[in-house]
């Protein structure tokens, strides 16, 4: 009975930690961004003149975006509009708060994710240097 056990508990832990393979793609436009000037890169070193206006940073983060309260019957209850962080949001904030500071453009780039063990994003951090160019 002993090995049975043994055998049946040997066979769930080998086979029940078994991770699927996936791919996952995606990308940041930058369009939107560039359309009307703004400048925007992940390099350090560019081929112009500029002056560094300050490091920016912006972050989105997981959570109910509107929460408001609406009538059913004769109750009130909550009604929750989850929205996942994400790079886009995080990105409009950057350049808003580069623009605020007078700069017209941002180097050195760098972003990362936090994800919680199911995998969903919970945040985005994004940050670089504002800079304003030499005309």
């Amino acid at each position: 009975m002993k090995k049975i056990i043994l055998t049946v508990m040997a066979t769930l832990l080998l086979f029940s930690c078994n991770s699927k393979y996936y791919v996952t793609s995606g990308g940041l436009d930058f369009t939107s961004l560039t359309k009307d000037g703004f400048f925007i890169t992940e390099s350090n070193s560019v081929n112009f003149e500029y002056n560094p206006i300050g490091l920016v940073y912006a972050t989105s983060n997981s959570g109910d975006a509107k929460y408001t309260k609406r009538k059913s019957s004769d109750r009130s209850y909550p009604t929750r509009n989850w929205k996942w962080a994400n790079y886009e949001d995080a990105i409009f904030y950057l350049k808003k708060e580069a623009v605020s500071r007078g700069a017209d453009g941002i180097i050195n780039l760098k972003y990362s994710k936090t994800l919680s063990k199911e995998g969903n994003v919970i945040s985005v951090d994004m940050s670089g240097m504002a800079i304003k160019i030499n005309k």
